[in-house]
């Protein structure tokens, strides 16, 4: 924490500051570091909404830098490695308050080994929770000194983190003395404790240990909930079916269209708000969806699943990904195009370039995702007046319906549209 251009371990609580105005009274307040100036303007710009947090994502992941590429086999890779006793490196709760006080978090390990062009090569360990942590709560990271390099070295604390284990010495440097304050008795009073048993870490086996707090959620779901109901207090959006034509194998019609969903963005990028905070819709705008019928649908209804592509991608790979196994099992597949790929198009560069320089021009990171969220909400309300769409066989049905709008509505994301299936 002496060097200013050295951010990991991450999340640490040492990049909390008090702040009474917020529900954990506490605020994320990084420093930009002393780089380039790009990089400099960059940080600064993600750094005016992070400032905003009270503390630290409860799904995000924990880097730990390391000296040497390390060995696999000497770390728990997989959540139920993670709970062994003998692990090397561990997630514990140490939330005074917390029902699990004291116990092991379970977390899906990933070993990194890569260097930039002109750069000496980076290892990294990312440790990801594998349940969502609470919110408001203490957790901390331990890595051991079981914990080997490629070559059986055993990984040791480094240079600060030996001083911050240490006792107290004169003109110690300020930063070691507020990891100590962090850690000591509250996280290695925890871990260190006979009482855990054979979950306990003697102390003299630590070669890491960060302690960091997560942030409140209450406000997350404010606006995608807000806007589910301005969706549902207005009628079903209007549709218009553009073309119907055969599919490839099990899938028997493929049905193209758009609809009118509601649309919450100003300025291309940004949710417009109204003058308490919430979503405001500023009109509608038209978005392509496509529906995969399967052969199974000319006995009977069939079951629905809702496809969401990644990025870049569109509502074309609703049928792609209906043949491939869906249509077989007798599923109708139906997707939208999501913002991101309607608003910047489907090249992966020049979709990073018109969001980075959003983000340089406005110091906010685009909000489409957002906008896709309402868009796939009034897309459930576009399905659920079909119950009369009939076009299989192809092209004019058999006069009963291809959808059972009575089963359960499922969902299929794929990369960035598994990570939209969250709203």
């Amino acid at each position: 924490r002496t060097s200013p251009v050295r951010l990991a371990p991450f999340p640490d609580d040492f990049w909390l500051i008090n702040d009474p105005t917020t529900p954990t009274g506490k605020r994320v307040l990084l420093q930009v570091p002393p780089r380039e100036a790009d990089v400099g303007v960059l940080f600064a710009a993600l750094m005016n909404e992070t400032i905003l947090l009270d503390g630290f994502s409860p799904i995000g992941g924990a880097v730990i830098e390391l000296s040497d590429e390390p060995d696999p086999s000497s770390l728990p890779m997989t959540p139920s490695a993670s709970l062994d006793p003998s692990a090397s490196l561990r997630l514990y709760d140490v939330t005074p308050s917390s029902p699990t006080f004291g116990e092991r978090v379970p977390f899906q390990l990933t070993a990194i080994s890569r260097a930039l062009p002109g750069q000496a090569v980076n290892h990294a360990l990312i440790l990801y929770p594998a349940v969502t942590l609470d919110s408001r709560a203490t957790y901390a990271v331990v890595l051991t000194k079981d914990a080997l390099t490629l070559d059986q070295r055993p990984y040791q604390p480094s240079t600060f983190m030996k001083a911050t284990l240490s006792s107290p010495v004169g003109g110690e440097a300020a930063e070691v003395t507020r990891i100590r304050d962090l850690l000591f008795p509250d996280v290695i009073g925890v871990v260190s404790s006979p009482s855990l048993g054979s979950d306990a870490v003697p102390f003299d086996s630590i070669a890491l240990v960060a302690r960091f707090s997560t942030r409140s959620t209450d406000d997350l779901p404010l606006t995608p909930l807000s806007m589910r109901e301005q969706i549902h207090a207005m009628p079903p959006p209007s549709y218009q079916v553009t073309s119907v034509s055969p599919g490839p194998g099990d899938v028997a019609t493929i049905v193209r269209g758009t609809f009118q969903a509601p649309n919450f963005l100003e300025n291309q990028f940004f949710i417009a708000r109204d003058a308490g905070g919430a979503p405001r819709m500023t009109g509608t705008v038209n978005v392509p969806f496509v529906f995969a019928l399967p052969n199974a649908a000319a006995s009977g209804p069939v079951p629905v699943v809702m496809f969401q592509h990644g990025s870049p991608g569109s509502s074309e790979q609703v049928w792609w990904e209906a043949q491939g196994t869906l249509a077989g099992e007798g599923f109708a597949v139906v997707g939208l195009t999501d913002t991101l790929n309607r608003v910047l198009g489907q090249d992966l560069d020049t979709q990073n370039r018109a969001l980075f320089q959003a983000l340089l021009d406005n110091w906010r990171f685009p909000q489409l995702f957002m906008q896709t969220y309402a868009e796939q909400m009034s897309f459930v309300r576009l399905v659920e007046q079909l119950g009369n769409l009939d076009s299989v066989p192809y092209p004019s049905g058999d006069g009963t319906p291809d959808l059972d709008l009575g089963a359960p509505l499922t969902y299929v994301g794929l990369s960035m549209g598994s990570v939209l299936g969250s709203g």
